[in-house]
């Protein structure tokens, strides 16, 4: 049975959210990932 992306996909939370700074919480369960992303 495939996994959907829903069941291998990290949990983000949002903490805050501004103009200076997005700081995101990320809950992970085993085997999940944040997949492809970027940093700026």
């Amino acid at each position: 049975m495939k996994e959907t992306l829903s069941e291998t996909s990290a949990t983000p939370t949002i903490l805050i959210d501004n103009d200076q700074c997005r700081l995101t919480l990320w809950s992970f369960q085993p085997g999940q990932e944040t997949g492809w992303h970027t940093h700026e």
